[in-house]
């Protein structure tokens, strides 16, 4: 008994010597794939002043624990094995709002914050009057319900009434804008597993759902269309919430009309494929669907049937479904206003006047304080 607390002592004190050591031995890691953050660098006590005049000492050594932290050999391990002793060992729900149900990951998120709900939704009406009120398109506004709608149903898990986001849309929006809610087409297997987004191999019936309240006469369900695969991907949420979960498979739909289009960025001035193969391995694999985040671009479609023209104003949920309205029109105009101001594209959004207008975005970004602009 003595030898084994002696050995146990030991072993302890080497791992308290050697993982420090090991954290400034091994090279720093810029980034964490994992987490999708930047990681804390080393820096003396000189460089660390130049870039913070103002701190003291002790603020120095808290950057040396976070740098320790965040460079920590093992770190993805022990913060796997923290998330399973809070869920199965403590009985607690969730891993600082993260939880598993069904197999899916998600993020606890129950405040509806009605100011930003209605901000968001008065910027969004304050374009369309000054821009498309009176245009000959047909106007759609649509609202994706967010995963943790779907993971909750049936659970102790609160989750975020649809019915306040509807009610806040139908109060400010515009009569001429017709609203749709998604609650009921969308189901839990639509999403990804380890992420907040909808998986496009399910998307067809949404994107003729559209189509038919836009009164364009293409449905996407009648089109042949190819399933591609670029690999695998472990989505936002399975890297924040630390618990051991399998990979999704990153699959897309590819049609003769999306391989042909082009999408380009009046900003950058540049032209881009619609699926972007080279973003396969960036940081956030989803940006594989239209390149992600951009505040505006044009996607051309030279085989499109009609001389349709499409408005979207979208979220990241837009990224992936945008690509099967292209063989419905010839030129879709993509926009996230979280990204830029109206006044800055207004002779962009001019030209699209009398083109179908679609708002599409779901209640986890409208109701994300400071994603817009205050109108």
């Amino acid at each position: 008994m003595k030898h084994r607390s002696i050995v146990i002592v030991i072993v302890f004190a080497v791992l308290l010597v050697m993982v420090p050591v090991l954290s400034i031995a091994l090279p720093d890691k810029a980034t964490s794939s994992v987490e999708r953050r930047s990681l804390s660098q080393w820096k003396n006590l000189n460089a660390y002043r130049k870039e913070n005049p103002r701190s003291k000492v002790s603020d120095y050594f808290a950057s040396i624990e976070d740098y320790l932290l965040d460079q920590f050999p093992l770190r993805n391990e022990m913060r796997s094995i923290s998330a399973l002793a809070r869920r199965y060992v403590f009985s607690q729900f969730d891993h600082d709002r993260y939880f598993k149900v069904k197999g899916h990951l998600g993020k606890l998120d129950f405040t509806y914050r009605e100011k930003v709900v209605d901000n968001a939704v008065a910027l969004f009406n304050k374009v369309y009057e000054e821009h498309f009120r009176g245009g000959e398109g047909r106007h759609l506004f649509v609202l994706i319900p967010d995963k943790n709608h779907y993971m909750a149903n049936g659970t102790t898990y609160p989750s975020l009434d649809i019915k306040l986001f509807m009610e806040a849309i139908d109060r400010t929006m515009s009569r001429e804008v017709e609203i749709l809610s998604l609650e009921d087409v969308l189901s839990l297997e639509m999403y990804y597993r380890t992420d907040p987004h909808w998986n496009q191999i399910y998307l067809r019936p949404i994107a003729d759902t559209l189509l038919e309240k836009l009164q364009n006469p293409i449905r996407v369900n009648k089109l042949s269309f190819d399933v591609g695969s670029v690999g695998t991907f472990l989505g936002t949420y399975a890297g924040q919430a630390a618990f051991p979960t399998n990979a999704d498979d990153l699959e897309y739909l590819d049609h003769s009309s999306i391989g042909q289009a082009r999408v380009y960025d009046p900003f950058e001035q540049r032209e881009t494929p619609v699926y972007r193969f080279d973003l396969r391995d960036s940081m956030d694999p989803y940006d594989f669907f239209l390149g992600g985040a951009q505040p505006l671009f044009v996607v051309k479609n030279g085989a499109a049937e009609s001389n349709r023209r499409l408005v979207v104003f979208r979220d990241s949920f837009g990224s992936s479904l945008v690509p099967l309205l292209i063989p419905a029109y010839s030129e879709i105009l993509v926009v996230d206003l979280r990204y830029v101001r109206p006044d800055v594209i207004s002779e962009e959004l001019d030209l699209f006047h009398d083109a179908d207008i679609l708002f599409l975005y779901s209640t986890t970004v409208l109701n994300a304080p400071g994603a817009f602009p205050v109108s």
